[in-house]
Order: structure tokens, then C-alpha cells, then sequence
């Protein structure tokens, strides 16, 4: 038996259940690194009573969100995790499978896509992450059957053409952007900046007169305006940080879920996930994914599309271009080939790890990620649970403290720890409890967990 894939047993009536280890390690790397990106969100957005109530932002995310964030781990992992969802599909509906068992497999395989629907909704509305994936690829899901029988070429060429569409798209709605929504859009800003001095002015007019003045009072950079601004000690005292209750959590939440999971999922999600899906299954189809080509393939894969997803995706190249040919300022730079960009870099993403997985030396490493992608569902609804836990109960009263590198412990801490939940998971049982759950109810009855 290969290192990167093992069986389990089946009676003679069923195809062997066979379980690639390239595709879990893939998929253990990819919930790592969406992490890195999703617990900016969940910071920035409980940071906002902080802000709100004191007009100051307290939260600095610049190192989770620097320049090796936007080029290599920015969108990549989602285009990872969907590239896996299409080459998962053709795991499940293997031929053989489909020879012995028919439409069972068939309706098993549309009940496991509606309950990802179920499951998304569930994680979006009530677990409040309204930048859930699970809806979307079960709705989407759904489209890859009929699909599973066109060759990899074909397949890849569709799949390319959606992403691009996708870029296409986005370009649109930018350039759409007429000189009236940007006066707008000036003049709001004009109007918050006159607040925020109007609210300053009569601060420092209710001082008392006999203040010391010797003291010049403290400044902050007030995150609107750009200016620093004289801060009255007290203001911090008066403006109580706001607690958020659930059912405020709740409201706020639902407008964009409704809008994630309809005006997003056509204009969007349809080229950028539908697209990643179907090169998961060419993918699939060509070996790669299931980790039959050479140590020299991957490595000249990680290599190349390293080097080329850097220079699409690196504003700094793309700025000097801009310069040099006098391209259109009203073209985002950072939009531009977004879809294309970060599909590079994800193929570069496969490369490295099909390539550790070849190396056994490294065998230590390439478990932690396949421990962790062996219970996927089960650790990405558990980052919702624990970011949660932490940026809105128990650490809501010390949001104003949080700053770069307490971020990045809280990553760490949680990476850690879901690392160690997992191999020890593992050690008892051969599926995570949410994969359980899931796997009973695709199959109609219990599954064996132990």
C-alpha cells in the first residue's frame, strides 16, 4: 500500500473505500491557512464596538495581513479547499462504486451535498460566520456529477474559463465606478472628518479653565481623518465599550449571509469556486492530486508557480507596469487576474506539499496535516466556535488591547491546539465527530466511529 493513500475494508458487495493521504494533508494545509485570513475578520469585526465608541482603532492586523498574506495565503486557501471539494466528488463517485452500488451512490452523494447546504446554513446564520463556504459548495456541488466523465483537458480549459470570467467580472464592477459615486463617496468622508473635529472642538471647550496647560494633551491618529488629534483622558472613560448580545449579533449578521448566499453566489462564487472545483477534478484526473507523479514534477510545479503567482500577484510589479505604460488608474491593481493569480500560487501550494509527501524524512510533518485534514468540517466550524469564544465573550471587555502580536499568539495558540485535538481524535476514532454526523446521515443510518 502507498504512503499516500489506505483502504478500508469492504464486504465483496462494495468497492474498497480507498482514502488519499495527498488529498488530507492538501486539505489540513488549507484549514491552517484560511484560519490565517478568517481571524482578522472575526477581530476587526468585534473591534468595531471598540471603535465606534472611541472613534480610534485599536486593533493593528498589519502582520497577518502583510505582503506575504495578499500574494500567498490570501484566497489561495479557499482556491485550495474548492480544488479539493471537486476531486473529493470524484472520490466518492468512483466508477467502480457507481458499477456495484448504482443510484444508491448517486442519491448518497446528493444527500451528502444538501446536508453541506444544511450544515452552511446552520455555520452562516447561527454560528454567525457569514463568509462560510459550506453552503456554497453544496449548492455548487450539486452541478459536478454530470460533469465526471469529461476528460481532464477539457475539464482544466473550463475551469480556466470560469476563473477568468470571474476576473473579467470583477473588472467591470470596479471601472463601473462613475466620477458622481466617487464625489459621493468624497463627500462622506468630508463629512466624518468635520465630525470627528466638531466632537474634539466642544471636548476640549468643556475642559476646565484652569487645566494644566503646561501638559499638552495626549494625540492619537485618529484612523478617519489620518490627522492626530488631541485625546481627552476621560473620553475613554465616558464612551463604554458596547457589548454585543446575540440576537444583535444575529441581525447584524443576516443582511450579509442573505447577500453571501445570493447576489455573491451567482456574481462570484460561480466563476471563483465553480471554476477552482472543476480544475480540482482535472487535477484529479492527471495524477496530481493523488500523489502518482515524481518528486521532479512537484517540485518544478511548486517552483514555477511560485515564481509566476509572485509576479501576478505583487502590487509593487504590477505599480511599476502601471507607471512604465500609463495604464488606467480606474483598474484596480489589486484585482487584476485575481482568479488567475491566486490559482497559480495554489498550484505552487500543491506542489510543495505533494512534494514533502514524497519526502519520508518529512513524514513527521506531512501527518500533522493530514491529521488536521482528516477532520476538516470538525476544525473549521471549531475556528468559528473558538474565535467566537474569544473576540466576543470571554475577551470582549479587553478588545481595545488586542494589537498585531497578540493576534498572531491566538493563531498559533489555535493552530496548536487543533493539531493536537486531532492526532489525538485519531488515536480512538476514524472520523471526526462532525464527519460522523455527516457520513450517518449521507448513509441513512449510524456509521461506525471507532
Amino acid at each position: 500500500m502507498s504512503k499516500l493513500q489506505w483502504t478500508e475494508p469492504a464486504t465483496q458487495a462494495q468497492a474498497p473505500n480507498i482514502r488519499i493521504l495527498l488529498l488530507d494533508a492538501l486539505r489540513g494545509v488549507a484549514l491552517l491557512g484560511i484560519y490565517w485570513i478568517n481571524i482578522v475578520v472575526f477581530a476587526d469585526d468585534s473591534n468595531e464596538a471598540f471603535t465606534s465608541a472611541t472613534g480610534l482603532s485599536a486593533l493593528d492586523t498589519s502582520f497577518v495581513t502583510g505582503n506575504f498574506t495578499d500574494i500567498f495565503v490570501e484566497g489561495t486557501m479557499r482556491g485550495l479547499f474548492s480544488i479539493l471539494f471537486g476531486a473529493s466528488a470524484l472520490v466518492f463517485l468512483n466508477e467502480v462504486k457507481l458499477a456495484t452500488q448504482g443510484l444508491e451512490i448517486v442519491d448518497r452523494y446528493y444527500r451528502r451535498t444538501l446536508l453541506l447546504v444544511l450544515f452552511g446554513f446552520i455555520h452562516a446564520y447561527f454560528l454567525l460566520w457569514p463568509f462560510d463556504v459550506l453552503y456554497v459548495y453544496g449548492i455548487l456541488g450539486m452541478f459536478l456529477f454530470p460533469l465526471r466523465k469529461i476528460s481532464g483537458k477539457i475539464l482544466l480549459c473550463l475551469g480556466v474559463i470560469l476563473l477568468i470570467l470571474g476576473d473579467i467580472n470583477i473588472a467591470d464592477r470596479i471601472t463601473s465606478i462613475t466620477s458622481h459615486e466617487k464625489e459621493k463617496i468624497e463627500s462622506i468622508s468630508d463629512i466624518v472628518d468635520d465630525t470627528a473635529r466638531e466632537i474634539v472642538r466642544k471636548t476640549l471647550m468643556s475642559q476646565p479653565e484652569d487645566s494644566n496647560q503646561d501638559n499638552p494633551p495626549e494625540t492619537s491618529e485618529n484612523t478617519v481623518t489620518g490627522q492626530n488629534i488631541p485625546i481627552n483622558p476621560s473620553i475613554s472613560e465616558q464612551a463604554k465599550i458596547p457589548t454585543w448580545s446575540y440576537a444583535q449579533l444575529f441581525q447584524k449578521n443576516m443582511s450579509d449571509v442573505s447577500e453571501h448566499h445570493s447576489t455573491k453566489l451567482y456574481n462570484d462564487y460561480l466563476f471563483d469556486v465553480g471554476g477552482m472545483m472543476i480544475i480540482g477534478m482535472a487535477l484529479f484526473k492527471f495524477g496530481v492530486l493523488i500523489g502518482t507523479r515524481t518528486r521532479k514534477f512537484y517540485f518544478f510545479l511548486m517552483l514555477l508557480s511560485y515564481i509566476i503567482g509572485y509576479v501576478v500577484r505583487d502590487t509593487s510589479i504590477y505599480n511599476y507596469v502601471s507607471a512604465t505604460f500609463h495604464l488606467a488608474d480606474d483598474f484596480n491593481e489589486t484585482l487584476l487576474g485575481y482568479n488567475l493569480g491566486r490559482f497559480i500560487v495554489t498550484l505552487g501550494h500543491i506542489g510543495l506539499i505533494g512534494l514533502l509527501m514524497k519526502l519520508n524524512f518529512l513524514s513527521r510533518l506531512t501527518d500533522l496535516f493530514v491529521a488536521i485534514g482528516r477532520l476538516a468540517l470538525t476544525n473549521y466550524i471549531m475556528q468559528t466556535i473558538i474565535s467566537l469564544l474569544i473576540f466576543y465573550v470571554f475577551f470582549s471587555e479587553l478588545i481595545s488591547a488586542f494589537d498585531q502580536a497578540k493576534l498572531i499568539y491566538i493563531l498559533l495558540l489555535v493552530w496548536v491546539f487543533q493539531v493536537g485535538f486531532s492526532l489525538l481524535w485519531l488515536k480512538y476514532f476514524k472520523l471526526g465527530p462532525l464527519e460522523w454526523i455527516w457520513r450517518s446521515l449521507t448513509y441513512g443510518k449510524r456509521q461506525p466511529i471507532r
